[in-house]
C-alpha cells in the first residue's frame, strides 16, 4: 500500500516517535503491590500523565487527569458536538524476559520496526491518533467539533477506566477506538471471564503455576513434585517442549492474545495433559485435560460454535495448584450470532458441576454488531481507502474486546493493517513505523470527514 497524502511531515514523524518512546519506557501494567491510593498503580498513573502532557505540547487546549488514575483526556476544537478517540496506556505484563531479544521497556528500533511492550497494544495506535490532530492543525483545518482523546488505564483487565469515565464525563456522539484493525471492525465477540476452582486436597504432593492473565495464552507452566521422571518421559513422548529447573521442570509454550489463542501454545494445558496421562488422580487436572486440553474451541463442552466472527475460543490464561488451592482463569470469546453469553454460562456451569468443581463469573462483556451504513462508519472506510489505496479489504469481525462495546456509536478503527504482524501480548511485540505514520494520516483524514458531517 502506498500513502497518497503527505500530511505526516518528517517533523511529525520525529515528534511522534520521540513521544512514543518515552511512553513505552513506562512499565504500565497492573501490579497488586502498587494498588493503594492509586488503584491501578503509579506506573499506569504516570503513563496517563505523560499522555496528556504530550497532548498539551502539540496544541490540545484542555486536559484532565483523573485523581485516582483511572483515565485521562485531552480536548481541542469548538462546538456542542463531541467526537471521541479512545485508546489505552496500560499494557499486559512482559511475560518471559528470556524470550525478549531486547528489554521490553527499553524501546529498540531495527529494520523500520520499534520493539517494546505496548508498542502495538496500544500506545503506538493511540499516540498515532493523537498526533493526527497535530497534522490537522498544521494543515489549518478548522475544528468545528470538539475532539477528545480519551486515555484508559485498565483496558487489559476490567475496563474500570472506561466505566469511571462514563460515570463522570461527557459521552461523545461518536467515538473511534484506536485499538483494533483497519479497515474497520464491525463486530466483536462476547467475552466471559471465569475462575474455576477446587478445594480438593491432591492425592499427590505437587505444585503447579503458570500464566499471568485471563487474556493471554499461558506460555510457561512450572511443575514441582513427585513422579518427575515419569512426567519428563511423557512430555518427550508427546513432543512437548520443556526445560529442567533446580527442583522440577517448566513446560514451554508460546504466548498470544486470548482472542487469537490459535497463535499460541498453552503450556498449562500441555502440563495437565501429561499429568493425566501418567495417572495423576485430580479432578481439577482431569477436567482441564479432558474437556479443554489443546482444543481452543473446547468443543467437548460447547460443541462447534462459529459464525461470521469465527469460532468460540476458550483460553486458560493462568493455572495455580498448591496444597488446598486449585484455580484456573478461563477466558471465553462468544461468537456474535451463533450463541450468547447466557447460554454459554449455563453450558459451562453444567459441565463444571458434573466434575464437582466451583465456577465464579469474574467479568462479562456483551458482543457488538454494527450497522455498516452508518455515516460515521462510511467516513472511516472512505478515509482508510483514500490514504492506503486499499479498496479490497473489507470490514472485519474479531474475538477481541475493545472499548467500542462500552460506548454507543463507537467503532474500532486501526491501527493494525491487514498485512500487519499481530504481536500484541507476545514477546518481542513491535510495530512497523511506516505503518504507524500512515495510520496518523488515516486518522487525520477520517477526523476531517467527521468534522464536516451534519449530526441530527
Amino acid at each position: 500500500m502506498k500513502n497518497k497524502n503527505n500530511l505526516v511531515t518528517e517533523d511529525i514523524q520525529k515528534n511522534y516517535l520521540s513521544a512514543l518512546r518515552e511512553s513505552l519506557q513506562i512499565p504500565s501494567y497492573f501490579k497488586e503491590s502498587q494498588a493503594s491510593s492509586l488503584p491501578l498503580g503509579i506506573d499506569i498513573y504516570n503513563a496517563l500523565r505523560l499522555a496528556i502532557e504530550t497532548a498539551q505540547s502539540i496544541g490540545f487546549e484542555k486536559v484532565y487527569l483523573d485523581p485516582k488514575g483511572y483515565y485521562a483526556y485531552a480536548e481541542i476544537g469548538q462546538g456542542k458536538d463531541l467526537i471521541g478517540i479512545i485508546g489505552h496506556v496500560d499494557v499486559v505484563p512482559p511475560g518471559n524476559l528470556e524470550n525478549w531479544e531486547t528489554p521490553p521497556f527499553e524501546p529498540f528500533e531495527a529494520d523500520g520496526k520499534l520493539y517494546a511492550r505496548g508498542a502495538q497494544d496500544d500506545k503506538g495506535a493511540i499516540y498515532a491518533a493523537m498526533f493526527s490532530i497535530k497534522a490537522l492543525l498544521n494543515k489549518g483545518v478548522l475544528l468545528k467539533k470538539r475532539i477528545r482523546v480519551i486515555f484508559g488505564g485498565d483496558e487489559e483487565r476490567l475496563f474500570q477506566c472506561i466505566n469511571k469515565y462514563k460515570e463522570e464525563e461527557e459521552i461523545p456522539i461518536f467515538s473511534m477506538v484506536a485499538d483494533g484493525s483497519f479497515p474497520l471492525i464491525y463486530a466483536e465477540k462476547g467475552l466471559l471471564n471465569f475462575l474455576i476452582s477446587s478445594k480438593e486436597e491432591s492425592s499427590e504432593s505437587m505444585e503447579i503455576s503458570g500464566g499471568e492473565a485471563f487474556n493471554a495464552v499461558c506460555a510457561r507452566a512450572s511443575y514441582k513434585g513427585k513422579r518427575l521422571n515419569e512426567l519428563e518421559n511423557e512430555l518427550k513422548r508427546l513432543n512437548y517442549a520443556y526445560e529442567k529447573t533446580v527442583d522440577g521442570l517448566d513446560v514451554v509454550g508460546a504466548s498470544a492474545h486470548a482472542s487469537r489463542a490459535e497463535d499460541g501454545i498453552n503450556a498449562g494445558m500441555r502440563l495437565c495433559i501429561a499429568l493425566k496421562n501418567i495417572g495423576v488422580k485430580n479432578k481439577f487436572i482431569s477436567f482441564l485435560a479432558e474437556k479443554i486440553g489443546e482444543d481452543i474451541s473446547a468443543k467437548k463442552i460447547f460443541g462447534d460454535l462459529k459464525d461470521i466472527s469465527g469460532h468460540l475460543t476458550c483460553n486458560i490464561g493462568k493455572i495455580t495448584l498448591t496444597k488446598g488451592k486449585m484455580e484456573a482463569l478461563i477466558d471465553i470469546r462468544v461468537p456474535v450470532l451463533a450463541s450468547n453469553n447466557q447460554s454459554i454460562k449455563e453450558i459451562l456451569e453444567k459441565s463444571i458441576k458434573s466434575h464437582h468443581l466451583d465456577l465464579s463469573l469474574y467479568d462479562e462483556l456483551p458482543s457488538i454488531y454494527l450497522d455498516k451504513d452508518n455515516p460515521f462508519f462510511k467516513s472511516l472506510m472512505s478515509a482508510y481507502q483514500e490514504v492506503s489505496g486499499d479498496c479490497e479489504s473489507k470490514p472485519i469481525a474479531i474475538g477481541g474486546a475493545t472499548y467500542a462495546r462500552s460506548l454507543n456509536n463507537s467503532v474500532a478503527f486501526g491501527a493494525a493493517f491487514p498485512h500487519s504482524s499481530k504481536t500484541a501480548h507476545q514477546e518481542n511485540e513491535h510495530i512497523v513505523l511506516d505503518d504507524m505514520y500512515m495510520a496518523i494520516e488515516i486518522y487525520a483524514n477520517a477526523l476531517e470527514k467527521i468534522i464536516k458531517l451534519e449530526v441530527s
